[in-house]
């Protein structure tokens, strides 16, 4: 970063090299914006509006300077950032114009900008920028499409679960959930066959949190039809917590072959819920158990029932434990198949 003197410095000097046409300065400025050269565009920007306040294109190239600060809505307000403009209409215009701008930090924080100035009211923006060629805009689209929740814009996030960079789908699934609400199910169980763990991830938060609005047909469909290990788990830890009287045999299944990110939590809720069935399984399973989670978990429920047989497997557990087990990351189920 130049200090201040610097800046003053290049300022006058681009100003004076400019001579005394407008255009000339704000083509220069616009080249150095372009050029990532934002620092001091701004500084000449700056300089420029001091002198002619009541000049649009003063103004003009230098919101798009203040737009090309990648930092820019980490410092202030949205609400703060359009300045005193010579027209009410014009700080609109410029951060529409902005989205089409050479720079991915001009289009990122037009984008952001205009979302949150218009809201639904940007939703042609967004539309436009879904295809940005660069996936960080693409990203930002969809983070702001997530914020709006607009319907119309689902077309939008389609776009974006077929993306090729993980963050972006990411993104698309959090923005499907917050659009579709529990509609969006179905396709949140699709996205958990995702190639990256963080979009997984992604899909699996979001149906968990909208299980209790997904009617369970939805869930038993997805169990039946899983491709992959985890959509059965998640469809059946959904399943468990709504009053399902096939919670327990679905939470089974899911200690014995299920994947370590889930068995915990199925633990807790088999506990929880039909302790009559959580005793002789946690009996069972803590014999060969390796997940540190899972068999705390199961210990202390059957130590704290006092049933014998429950209490001695405990005891075993926690002494093998003690002895030292294999990390949970290297297996599945019950313990007993590698990844």
């Amino acid at each position: 970063n130049p200090p201040p003197w610097i800046l003053a410095a290049a300022a006058c000097l681009l100003l004076a090299g400019c001579g005394r046409e407008p255009s000339a300065r704000e083509q220069r400025l616009a080249e150095l914006i372009a050029e990532g050269e934002w620092e001091v565009a701004q500084a000449v920007a700056s300089q420029q509006l001091q002198l002619h306040p009541s000049d649009p294109g003063a103004y003009r190239v230098w919101l798009l300077a203040q737009l090309a600060d990648p930092a820019l809505l980490e410092k202030r307000d949205p609400s703060d950032l359009l300045g005193p403009s010579p027209d009410p209409a014009l700080p609109r215009a410029v951060l529409h114009e902005a989205v089409r701008s050479v720079r991915k930090e001009v289009r990122i924080n037009a984008l952001r900008i205009l979302g949150r100035l218009e809201g639904r009211g940007a939703c042609s923006i967004f539309r436009y920028a879904a295809d940005d060629r660069d996936h960080e805009v693409r990203k930002v689209v969809l983070q702001e499409v997530r914020r709006v929740k607009d319907p119309s814009l689902r077309i939008v996030v389609m776009l974006g679960l077929k993306d090729g960079h993980w963050d972006v789908r990411a993104e698309a699934v959090a923005a499907l959930a917050a659009i579709d609400g529990a509609g969006a199910a179905p396709r949140l169980i699709e996205a958990m066959e995702d190639s990256d763990s963080y979009v997984r991830y992604q899909a699996r938060k979001a149906l968990l949190d909208l299980a209790d609005a997904v009617p369970p047909a939805v869930f038993r469909q997805g169990w039946k039809e899983a491709s992959m290990r985890e959509q059965k788990d998640v469809c059946a830890l959904a399943l468990a917590r709504g009053d399902n009287p096939d919670g327990p045999a679905l939470l089974a299944d899911l200690l014995r072959a299920g994947v370590a990110d889930h068995r915990a939590e199925a633990a807790r809720l088999l506990a929880e819920r039909w302790p009559e069935a959580a005793a002789p399984l946690f009996t069972e399973l803590l014999a060969a158990e390796t997940d540190p989670a899972v068999g705390l978990e199961a210990a202390g429920f059957l130590e704290a029932r006092g049933e014998e047989s429950g209490v001695r497997a405990a005891a075993a557990f926690r002494e093998r434990l003690r002895q030292g087990i294999a990390p949970p990351s290297q297996m599945v189920g019950g313990g007993n198949a590698p990844r």
